[in-house]
């Protein structure tokens, strides 16, 4: 080495900048206008000088190698000079890619309130923030002038404390001023602040003073109890806790509690707007103490979880958000760090992102390819230098070796036995066998076997190459920039949230308009109207349920953890429930990427099932029975034959992990199962033919290890038929005597090397003897990447189920097709498009035919992609299973993405929205089965808590609008409230997963959460609800008088019905004993905590006073429990008769009556 990688890794063009340069700088002429201003742009902007150092794969690898090393002006045998390296990084820019700036984190969490829910939510967080009183946002008392009155002349208080004239009658009250330290003075009057309870911001102008000082004279003496005598003094000396008498014609001199009166009335149209006198009380909680109960409670309450709500949602969709954009990171880590790279006649090791077009590389086995080649080491000025792949720029010459990752794309201008695993890149499961010829153009198709591509992996032999394309314009910027491009849709479920949303906004200002006009009209204060029809609107809202369905989500990914599937992106869970077309790669997915032998035919006719996947000893050859023929014999072939793979083979398998070539893998494993794999322990190599593509086979000289008379010098032979079958005199027959080779016993064996063949199987013919002049023929042996074990039966569950499986692999058709009957797919009634035909078919001719092909072959990410789109444009919920970098584009495009995580690759894994743990395709069936339950679990909840909350909303909205007493008082209300937002409600949405959802066709998108199936049966469920409890209200009100008894039978009567409701809400098609009655233990302990909390409500004194509740009798208990109970008995008849009409019109599994009375 000509320095250390640590010198060379970063500032290494200042270490070489004194160097001189050859004929091929780029201070020559040939390369002057580099230096010009358009040259000296990194980007884009390429001038017309610089345009020759851009030189694309494809076009390299039809140019001959010394062309491409022309057209980049570097000489291959001292390489780049490190002054041109230097000029051509700064033009270039590193050999990495570029991830775009993102915003920041505080940007991106501000974008998730555009959710239409979290601003419905934000506007209801609105309206419960305590209101401020006017100018109380000055710090402490307002400051007094000598004289007493205010510096001020704009006084900002409104005295709600100030009550008007008392009409009837008298009182005896407590003065409650509620909060002493703002208090405003106005002369000699001490004024108690507002506490305002509308929504109306009133702008105060000079007008408070006078309202004040009319209201309240400034001398004015008022009666109150002090040390037990009634004293009179002036309204400003009260303090909270004197008690006050009031008579007719007095004003009330501050807020005051009640606690004796006779037939006590107050004039309070100068507050209220009400005409009529309030009739006063001293019972707890009614008219004026009621309202300042309400709104103090549902503040801080209703506040509290709305804000809780915003901040679950928002959170959750950012988290995702920020993990999804990790995915275009995760393609740096295919750039290996640092490469071998020529320049000036030096062999250099720095930073692949340094190497620049033009470059030579050296690759050996096991390297990835720093750049697109046309073929690490790099040369720079007559050395080999190591250093940073980034710092690769083009026209060097990078040197690869076994177990290189190719740093850049090369142009490979030598090589020997050079094979690139490609299968992250293309899918192919075989290495790629490289050459140094320049390709052509047939068919518009062009077979790169001359160029090695960034981020691939070298298996076998070395190499060198010319560095054509760095970074973003590589091969694998390609697919960079793709994912760049593309955006991840939203799922089906936050496009129903989104709706719901607007459903939710446009009911509430409804509602609020209704009851405006309706007062209105009636002659009440338009003011007054407002502020409960949006009172009503609000706690029409079911602020709860963004965290039901954060919650469901939630517990959807914990379930789907245990059953070995990890889930990124919470809405994912759901998505998988709507899926009705899989997209799957065939290579890695669908099979094991492990080259296995399955089957064995020696010469003799004697053939052997091999079972077992993987490279491992695990699994055994299974000789089939023959008639006449002796097992030791086959024994004794097969045992020939298999020796014969283990000794010319170049892999070894160390702790079950494979290095060298599958296919060799496969053979050594194979040998292992027979316990035949110790043979090489008794043999030396003394010479070898390495594999070509030209020769087609391989061929070894082995000789005894040791002193052994039992073994002697021979030659073993492996490859294609066609080449080894000429090559052999011999074979050995049935019975395991030597026959010679004839013309019609090569017909014949090649005639059934045919037939194996197109099992999908590749064919390795072995042979063996003692120079190639006397060859025999021992038999071949049949190859494939087995399917893994169930996916065949999880690709016939998904097709019962309606989800179409279509198969995407870079394989060519034969194999294609062979592995997709392997695994179930109707290869006869479909069809089969290779990635040349999808290239020149229009996207409304791919439309038209997309959803009749089941096998894509010969695919590039460019074709996974414009798959994905076009059933997406047919209005397909598509997923797309994958495990490689080519797979990343249209995992990130699909509406859900689907890694293995065992052998996927990280940006697979980062683009993908689930990860198989083990990297089995039928845990996706458990996925879709939990993805259809959680639906059905939230539109269960949505059912209950709407149903609640119109039947509340109606008993109110009934009593407003018809003057009648209401029902339920502010505390009740609060208490329904918190059952539907609380336990009984959420429980809801974790209710068991129902396996027979699988079975059912995948749900329409395009319908909304409330649809018209939900609404019957929110309206209907709310219907019995109201005229229940209207009817015991009107019947326990018989005296025309509202008692604690007549509230506590509604109130009980009301929750109720919401528990009895909550049961049946459990399906919407099965009858709670088909569902389990015990089923859902969090829904029991729920409803029995609520049904306890009830009771306290109705029989523990202190909540009785709260409540204005007492104490019912085991009569009234029974009564109710009986009347309540309707609601749920009618729901099950509803499902009875629904399911009886379902089975009679379309049969007992119709999925189309399904769709057609929308059952859930």
């Amino acid at each position: 080495m000509k320095s250390s990688p640590t010198r060379k890794y970063e500032n290494f063009s200042n270490d070489h900048q004194g160097k001189d340069t050859d004929k091929y700088s780029l201070d020559s002429q040939d390369t002057a206008s580099l230096h010009s201003e358009e040259g000296g742009r990194r980007g884009a902007d390429v001038s017309a000088g610089a345009g020759d150092m851009w030189i694309s794969a494809v076009e390299s690898s039809i140019l001959a190698w010394e062309e491409v090393a022309d057209r980049l002006h570097v000489d291959v045998r001292r390489g780049l000079s490190w002054r041109e390296a230097n000029d051509r990084m700064n033009f270039v820019g590193p050999n990495e890619f570029q991830v775009k700036e993102e915003d920041p984190l505080w940007k991106k969490y501000i974008e998730q309130f555009q959710n239409p829910l979290i601003l419905l939510l934000l506007g209801l967080l609105h309206i419960f923030i305590p209101p401020i009183p006017y100018k109380e946002i000055m710090e402490g008392e307002e400051e007094l002038t000598k004289d007493g009155t205010h510096k001020k002349e704009e006084i900002s208080s409104f005295c709600t404390s100030l009550h008007p004239l008392i009409e009837g009658s008298n009182a005896f009250a407590i003065v409650n001023v509620h909060e002493q330290r703002s208090f405003r003075y106005f002369g000699e009057f001490r004024c108690p602040p507002a506490r305002l309870s509308t929504l109306v911001n009133v702008k105060l102008v000079k007008a408070d003073y006078v309202l004040c000082s009319k209201l309240i004279p400034k001398i004015v003496y008022y009666k109150a109890l002090r040390e037990g005598s009634i004293e009179h003094f002036l309204a400003r000396n009260l303090v909270p806790g004197d008690i006050v008498h009031l008579n007719v014609g007095d004003r009330v001199p501050a807020d005051l509690r009640l606690f004796e009166s006779t037939d006590l009335a107050i004039d309070e149209s100068s507050f209220t707007g009400e005409t009529e006198p309030a009739v006063k009380t001293v019972l707890p909680n009614k008219a004026a103490g009621s309202a300042v109960v309400s709104v103090c409670m549902r503040q801080f309450d209703d506040a509290t979880s709305i804000t809780v709500a915003i901040i679950i949602v928002v959170t959750v969709a950012f988290v995702q958000e920020y993990r999804s954009e990790k995915s275009l990171e995760e393609l740096n880590k295919l750039v290996p760090p640092t490469c071998n790279c020529l320049r000036e006649g030096s062999i250099e090791h720095f930073l692949a992102r340094n190497l620049v077009p033009g470059d030579i590389v050296h690759l050996n086995v096991g390297d990835r390819v720093p750049a697109d080649l046309r073929l690490q080491v790099n040369l720079r000025e007559g050395s080999i230098e190591h250093f940073l792949a980034r710092n690769l720029v083009p026209g060097d010459i990078v040197h690869l070796n076994v177990g290189d990752r190719v740093p850049a794309d090369l142009r490979l201008f030598e090589s020997t036995d050079l094979a690139i695993d490609e299968s992250s890149f293309t899918g192919e499961t075989e290495p790629a066998v490289k050459t140094v010829l320049p390709n052509k153009a047939a068919g518009g198709r062009v077979n790169k076997d001359n160029i090695a591509f960034m981020g691939t992996l070298v298996r076998c032999g070395n190499a060198k190459g010319i560095v054509v394309s760095t970074g973003e314009r590589s091969e694998f910027g390609d697919i960079f920039r793709m994912m760049q491009a593309e955006e991840a849709p939203k799922t089906p479920l936050q496009k129903s949230m989104d709706t719901l949303g607007a459903q939710l906004s446009m009911y509430s200002f409804c509602i609020i308009g209704f009851i405006m006009v309706a007062g209105w009209l009636q002659g009440k204060a338009i003011q007054d109207m407002f502020t409960i029809g949006v009172s009503l609107a609000v706690a029409a809202i079911p602020e709860g349920l963004p965290i039901v369905v954060t919650v469901t989500l939630a517990l959807g990914v914990m379930r789907m953890a245990k059953r070995n599937a990890i889930v990124k992106k919470l809405p994912t869970v759901e998505t998988l429930g709507c899926v009705n077309v899989i997209c799957s790669d065939k290579t890695g997915t669908l099979t094991k990427n492990e080259m296995t032998v399955t089957m064995v035919s020696t010469s003799g006719g004697h053939l052997a099932e091999v079972s077992g996947a993987g490279y491992n000893a695990r699994g055994e050859l299974s000789l089939r029975a023959y008639k006449g023929r002796d097992l030791d014999v086959a024994r004794m072939a097969v045992q020939t034959m298999l020796e014969v793979g283990v000794l010319c083979n170049n892999a070894e398998i160390r702790d079950e992990t494979l290095y060298g070539q599958p296919t060799e893998g496969a053979l050594l494993a194979a040998a292992m199962k027979n316990d035949s794999h110790h043979v090489r322990d008794r043999y030396t190599r003394l010479h070898e033919i390495p594999f070509s593509s030209e020769t087609k086979m391989m061929v070894v000289k082995c000789g005894p290890k040791f002193k052994d008379s039992s073994v002697k010098e021979e030659v073993f032979v492996k490859g294609a038929i066609e080449k080894v079958l000429p090559l052999c005199t011999h074979y050995v027959d049935s019975a395991g005597n030597y026959a010679p080779m004839t013309r019609d016993k090569q017909n014949d064996f090649l005639s059934e090397a045919y037939n194996i063949g197109r099992t999908g199987l590749r064919v390795i013919a072995l042979g063996r003897g003692e120079s190639m002049d006397s060859l025999m023929y021992t038999g071949v042996c049949g190859v494939c990447d087995p399917p893994r074990p169930g996916v065949r039966d999880a690709v016939a569950t998904l097709r019962r189920a309606g989800v179409d499986v279509k198969m995407v692999t870079g394989d060519a058709r034969p194999t294609a097709l062979a592995v997709a009957q392997m695994i179930g797919l109707d290869v006869l009634h479909s069809q089969s498009l290779s990635g040349d035909q999808l290239d020149a078919m229009p996207d409304e001719d791919l439309d038209r035919i997309i959803e009749t092909v089941s096998v894509f072959y010969r695919v590039t990410p460019k074709h996974k992609l414009s798959i994905v789109k076009s059933l997406q444009r047919r209005g397909n919920i598509v997923g797309m299973t994958g495990d490689g970098v080519n797979d990343g584009v249209a995992l990130k495009r699909a509406d859900i993405g689907i890694a293995m995580g065992r052998n996927g690759t990280d940006v697979c894994k980062e683009a993908a929205d689930m990860i198989l743990v083990d990297d089995d395709f039928a845990t996706i069936i458990c996925a879709i089965e939990e993805g259809k339950c959680i639906f059905y679990n939230i539109r269960n909840f949505v059912r209950f808590q709407l149903s609640t909350s119109i039947a509340a909303l109606s008993l109110i909205a009934l009593a407003t609008l018809m003057s009648i007493p209401n029902p339920l008082n502010a505390m009740q209300i609060l208490w329904i409230n918190i059952i539907m937002d609380g336990p009984p409600a959420q429980s809801l949405g974790v209710e068991p997963v129902d396996h027979e959802v699988v079975r059912r066709r995948p749900r329409d998108t395009t319908r909304r959460i409330i649809s018209r199936g939900l609404l019957l049966s929110v309206l209907l469920s709310a219907a019995i609800i109201i005229a229940g409890t209207l009817w015991v209200f009107n019947r326990e009100m018989s005296d025309n008088k509202i008692t604690p008894r007549d509230t506590t039978m509604t109130f009980t009567c009301f929750v109720l019905f919401d528990m009895f409701n909550a049961l049946s809400c459990r399906s919407q098609t099965k009858s709670i004993f088909q569902v389990g009655f015990f089923s859902n233990k969090m829904f029991l302990v729920a409803v029995f905590m609520s049904l306890v909390g009830q009771m306290l409500v109705v029989y523990f004194p202190p909540l009785q006073r709260v409540f204005q509740t007492e104490a019912l009798t085991g009569h009234d208990l029974i009564f109710l429990v009986c009347l309540t109970s309707s609601v749920f008995i009618v729901s099950e008849v509803k499902k009875l008769i629904e399911r009886t009409i379902k089975k009679r019109s379309h049969g007992k599994f119709s999925t189309k009556a399904h769709d057609a009375m929308d059952f859930v």
